[in-house]
């Protein structure tokens, strides 16, 4: 580490310095550092918000539904700062020790980042903030601009992928978090929509298009929810 102050700063120390870190923990050998080699480098005590996003698997509305079911465990539509707590103590299992003491710490902090409004709890947008999805992961709305030049056989194709994305498991209806993720993405994740706004959205849409009133959508009314918010 340099410490005298007098130490000239130059490109080729930059370099110098750059090359030591990279060869050390540039796992990857592709020139970057990914976020679990981050979580390397970092102290342990400003490194545990890495730690939320080391599992690759978190990339969507998805991945955030899911973890948004299993921790809201009172469907208040918000995840309380003693949910927030379970939250912090799963993704740390098996990574590194942290008592009781730690975790009030590491939710604290977390509030304090990620809770906007401060009301000391985290609502839909600001988990997906701590979870670190962009807007760009939003699977609909990457094909936005190709939809409109697309013919009535690539739109068909298309929506049959839209369907598979969010059913997942090659199921025939969307429902729960499966329908709460194409919903939550066709209402924009960018948004402000927090759980509420989420539900009410789902009540209007499932009563336009839930067509045979099962409370799921199928794919043949995904395709005419998409033609009218989409135009496809």
């Amino acid at each position: 580490m340099i410490t005298d102050k007098s130490t000239k700063i130059t490109q080729d120390l930059i370099d110098d310095v750059k090359s030591c870190y990279m060869g050390a923990y540039d796992e990857t050998q592709d020139g970057r550092f990914h976020v679990s080699e981050l979580a390397e480098i970092l102290p342990t005590d400003e490194n545990f918000l890495v730690i939320f996003r080391k599992n690759e698997n978190i990339t969507d509305s998805r991945d955030l539904l899911k973890i948004w079911k299993k921790y809201d465990t009172n469907s208040s539509g918000y995840i309380e700062q003693s949910q927030l707590k379970s939250f912090i103590r799963d993704l740390c299992h098996g990574k590194k020790e942290v008592d009781e003491k730690k975790l009030d710490e590491y939710a604290e902090a977390t509030l304090k980042i990620c809770d906007r409004n401060n009301d000391g709890r985290l609502g839909l947008r600001e988990m997906s903030k701590l979870l670190n999805i962009k807007s760009e992961t939003n699977f609909l709305s990457q094909f936005d601009e190709k939809v409109k030049n697309m013919s009535e056989k690539e739109k068909r194709r298309h929506i049959n992928r839209v369907f598979q994305h969010y059913a997942q498991d090659g199921g025939n209806e969307l429902e729960g978090e499966r329908l709460d993720a194409f919903i939550s993405d066709l209402m924009d994740t960018d948004s402000d929509m927090d759980m509420s706004q989420l539900e009410l959205s789902k009540k209007s849409i499932l009563n336009f298009f839930d067509i045979n009133r099962d409370g799921k959508i199928n794919l043949e009314e995904l395709a005419m929810c998409l033609n009218v918010y989409k135009g496809l």
